[in-house]
């Protein structure tokens, strides 16, 4: 990481790792990243992602904010300075799902236990916000969520945990919420999933061939000019 000067205060980017490092585009992305000056960069360890995150905020986290993440992401330079310019309390970029049907982990609606949630899809997502720019949502995912200090010191703990129809991470949305605080994405902004695929040559039925992306044996159809 490459610290710069800087009107934010310092703060501590978060990386869930499992038990071997996968991708070798992280750490890429993490040499070039720009952040304030100050900044600690922690990597925790394990296969229980709720585990991990509440690890994370207790035990290690430093500075007045959490920039949290997967693994499996890449990034550009600036984007966390950019996320920090906001100045909201939780935000993320634009990220897509790792598997199919691939759509923006970003919900339109989060409810408590999740039974109802929606997530955008990416026509839904143009449609209401062709410009781009900042806006409120119900719940976004742990990629690139970054997280100001007094969200935590204000939410019961554990901040992070399952429940039967939803994620810990979108868990910790809607108890924010519950609490008065607003969930936002930068449109501006997008964050890449890494994930292994198959690119399978696929002809239909009449004799058209295209590519399908497997991942993890379940087939999306993709259009290549």
């Amino acid at each position: 990481m490459h610290e710069v000067p800087s009107k934010h205060p310092a703060g501590t980017v978060g990386v869930l790792v499992g038990p071997l490092s996968r991708y070798r585009a992280l750490y890429t992305s993490l040499e070039k990243l720009k952040v304030p000056e100050g900044t600690a960069l922690v990597f925790e360890e394990g296969i229980d992602v709720a585990r991990n995150c509440n690890k994370l905020v207790e035990q290690h986290m430093t500075g007045d904010w959490l920039w949290l993440m997967g693994d499996d992401h890449r990034f550009g330079p600036d984007i966390l300075m950019a996320l920090l310019d906001r100045k909201v309390e939780i935000i993320a970029p634009v990220v897509g799902q790792r598997g199919e049907p691939f759509r923006p982990v970003c919900y339109k609606r989060a409810v408590p236990m999740g039974k109802d949630n929606q997530m955008y899809t990416w026509d839904l997502l143009g449609a209401e916000h062709p410009n781009g720019g900042l806006i409120e949502v119900d719940a976004v995912g742990s990629a690139g969520m970054l997280i100001r200090k007094w969200v935590f010191d204000a939410l019961p703990k554990p901040w992070f945990a399952y429940t039967p129809f939803t994620s810990e991470d979108v868990g910790f949305c809607v108890n924010a919420r519950a609490s008065g605080y607003k969930i936002h994405v930068d449109l501006d902004h997008t964050m890449s999933h890494i994930t292994p695929c198959d690119l399978e040559p696929t002809r239909n039925a009449e004799g058209k061939w295209y590519v399908a992306v497997n991942v993890d044996g379940r087939r999306t159809p993709m259009v290549f000019a």
